[in-house]
């Protein structure tokens, strides 16, 4: 068969040029995987920044809380408008009786600040005069 040899090296051919497509498609891929794992690895380092970053403030905040309950105290406020010290809290919470399910305080409401204000002037005056 004379037609026959064409026939084989077209096959051939085309058998090398699809495989030369499959290296090209592979090399395409893991250019374009790594770089998506370069930026992957990227946002997690910035995001994991920002985490730490928040967590750092929210500790600040809370410390700052601390300060002002305390300072609030020593003026002699018990309570932030109108709302009784300890509302929210669980009273029977720990109790080997308590019937009802423990739950988390209610947070508390933001202070006012003419009161703060106030707990602060206060502060200032008591140490004053210590």
């Amino acid at each position: 068969m004379p037609g026959c040899e064409k026939n084989k090296g077209s096959i051939l051919a085309r058998a090398v040029q699809f495989i030369t497509q499959l290296k090209d498609n592979e090399t395409q891929n893991i250019e374009k995987w790594t770089l998506e794992k370069l930026l992957t690895e990227q946002a997690i380092a910035e995001l994991s920044s920002s985490c730490d970053k928040l967590k750092n403030e929210c500790q600040r905040a809370r410390a700052e809380c601390e300060q002002w309950k305390k300072a609030a105290q020593k003026a002699g406020i018990t309570s932030v408008e109108g709302v009784a010290p300890g509302a929210g809290a669980n009273p029977g919470a720990g109790s080997a009786d308590a019937k009802e399910p423990v739950s988390a305080p209610a947070p508390a409401p933001a202070p006012n600040p003419n009161t703060v204000a106030a707990a602060v002037a206060a502060t200032a005056a008591n140490e004053d005069t210590e």
